[in-house]
């Protein structure tokens, strides 16, 4: 194993597959230099991308091969784990912003289409006076439907003008979160 070394592969620009062994293949093509690994899953040989190798060098091209064929003899796929690991890192980078934050950046967002400059600022103070004192702390997605309630409710029938405005507000942060 390991038929290729790194001065080879700089040298290497005559597009083709070259072959470092255990299914392991540095592929030139179009000025670009990429991994792959051929493998034999259940419904058949397939070739697996391993990544460009400006990302991926050579001893962690053998590694991530090892890796995988370690795993297909332990009878796993280790792409479609992959795929599920790469998923849930994605999701958990994905940065949820808390309720106050959201509200702020709605309100900046639309702020500048408003003409109204008593809008302007009613618009926000409303959040920050109800929700905001309640949940802003909160990532929006954690806003349950009793914290909205929980708004509401006090002024819904003391001050029904301001309750439905508050409501509307509220939404609108939440469709951006949303989106």
């Amino acid at each position: 194993m390991g038929n290729l070394t790194a001065a080879q592969i700089r040298k290497l620009n005559e597009p083709g597959r070259y072959g470092d062994g255990g299914g392991l293949y540095l592929v030139v093509s179009g000025g670009s230099k990429y991994w792959i690994q051929r493998v034999r899953l259940p419904d058949g040989r397939t070739d697996k991308g391993l990544g460009s190798l400006l990302d991926v060098g050579l001893v962690e091209a053998r590694k991530k091969a090892a890796a995988n064929r370690d795993a297909l003899q332990q009878g796993r796929n280790p792409w479609s784990e992959q795929e599920k690991e790469r998923t849930a890192r994605l999701e958990r980078v994905q940065i949820i912003p808390n309720f106050r934050d959201a509200a702020y950046k709605v309100h900046e967002n639309n702020s500048v289409r408003w003409r109204n400059k008593k809008h302007v600022a009613s618009w926000i103070q409303t959040l920050e006076r109800y929700p905001i004192k309640v949940f802003g702390d909160m990532p929006v997605d954690q806003v349950t439907q009793a914290h909205v309630l929980t708004v509401l409710e006090p002024i819904w029938t003391s001050k029904p003008e301001t309750a439905r405005r508050v409501r509307q507000r509220m939404r609108s942060v939440f469709k951006w979160a949303v989106s």
